[in-house]
């Protein structure tokens, strides 16, 4: 194609707007670093202008290379290198945020052409890194040695051993799964990671709750385990930490019914009573340990410094909960071997010990298969709620502390007990 024809008055509606993209996108930054040198008075390399230009450069550079092959926009991308380190030169200064973030800004302008979406997402990326300055310098300043250390082992743990661990079975069995037992590893160890961070940012009641929720979406039984650790490290917040596990619990009431929800409605109509109730007795269960904390919280001072310079996780106690997991799925395969399936029933009791999700998933297939089996479903699904309230129950009393230990039991106990009594009048 001739410039001739890329300049006719022929003009691609779709290059237009992500021409206006790019342009939007390296006025954002400009604007950034604009404000930023108008209140605190420097002067940098670059504004608004400056940066809506260079985002500009970049995409007609990338038009004109995918339509004349022109070996034009190669050498402009590096004339603005020469320019941006010419210029910082003459500043004298010793960062070179702002010419890193003009030179990523031509980048984003070219984004824009091939990725529209994947140009907003770096520009959001770019925007954020330039305007936190202060807000990340400071972050720096208070991270300490020990938690440094372990942001490095757990990218390791994730990104180098994960990945090579076999996806298949390992025994003659078929239960031991390198794969999945390391990522339940790392998701007890990012569970533990998380909950430091909050309670380090928002302190320690609040982090703990907020890393129950997001625990509790995923698994509930991890959080237990995680949580039951804290309270051996921390012994003095075993009544917040048992707050959160309780929580945790609550949340996965309500996750199991949405899951069965989206597939099997008529299902989901059948548990929503006992679930419910269920779902009810855990809200009031941490209300009253929460006043419960509030109502001894000058009697019981909690250190946070000592909280803040233990570990974020140790891996031994995540290997240790992994090892009692991986005993429990040989238990559950040869008890089904030497059993047999005598029972809907006891194939829930011996599933809450591991997931209840999958359980549930066959319970939603067999109504499926056979829609005259929606009730015998129901009550495994609660079934094997149950088993798995009772199996938290035990993670908490073997690796918790004792205080930890029976208020969880003490909990969990009439959560399932009106699990129970439901059964009968379904």
């Amino acid at each position: 194609m001739s410039l001739t024809e890329i300049f006719s008055t022929n003009i691609d509606l779709s290059i237009l707007i992500r021409f206006l993209m790019a342009t939007i996108l390296g006025a954002f930054i400009g604007l950034e670093r604009e404000k930023i040198q108008q209140k605190e008075n420097l002067k940098e390399f670059g504004g608004i202008r400056t940066f809506t230009l260079i985002s500009m450069l970049g995409f007609l550079n990338i038009l004109l290379y995918e339509n004349t092959g022109s070996l034009f926009p190669f050498l402009s991308f590096i004339a603005l290198i020469i320019f941006v380190a010419i210029s910082y030169n003459k500043s004298g200064k010793f960062g070179i945020t702002s010419e890193l973030g003009a030179i990523l800004t031509y980048i984003i302008g070219v984004l824009a052409y091939h990725n529209y979406l994947f140009a907003i997402i770096s520009c959001i990326i770019t925007a954020l890194i330039l305007s936190g300055k202060r807000s990340l310098h400071q972050f720096v300043r208070q991270i300490n040695d020990k938690e440094f250390l372990a942001t490095i082992e757990f990218a390791i743990l994730a990104f180098i051993v994960l990945p090579i661990l076999p996806k298949n079975a390992v025994d003659p069995w078929g239960v031991f799964v390198p794969y999945e037992i390391w990522l339940l590893i790392l998701f007890i160890l990012g569970i533990s990671f998380i909950g430091y961070i909050l309670n380090r940012v928002v302190g320690e009641n609040k982090g703990t709750i907020f890393t129950a929720f997001i625990g509790g979406i995923a698994s509930s039984t991890a959080t237990t385990q995680t949580m039951s650790e804290k309270s051996k490290l921390n012994p003095q917040s075993y009544r917040i930490l048992a707050c959160g596990t309780i929580v945790a619990s609550t949340i996965m009431f309500v996750r199991v019914a949405i899951f069965v929800g989206a597939f099997n409605l008529a299902l989901m109509k059948t548990i929503l009573l006992p679930m419910g109730l269920m779902f009810f007795t855990g809200i009031m269960e941490i209300f009253i340990n929460i006043y419960l904390l509030e109502k001894n919280s000058k009697k019981i001072k909690h250190k946070r410094k000592d909280i803040i310079l233990q570990s974020p996780f140790k891996l031994s106690s995540a290997l240790k909960f992994a090892i009692f997991f991986i005993l429990i799925l040989f238990f559950i395969k040869f008890a089904n071997d030497y059993l047999g399936t005598k029972g809907l029933y006891l194939a829930a009791l011996i599933s809450g010990l591991v997931d209840v999700d999958v359980f549930a998933l066959s319970m939603m297939k067999l109504t499926q298969s056979d829609p005259s089996s929606i009730m015998l479903a129901a009550k495994g699904i609660i079934l094997v709620i149950i088993s798995n309230m009772f199996f938290k129950g035990g993670i908490a009393y073997l690796f918790g502390s004792k205080k930890f230990g029976r208020i969880i039991i003490g909990n969990f106990s009439a959560i399932t007990l009106i699990g129970l009594i439901t059964i009968f009048f379904l």
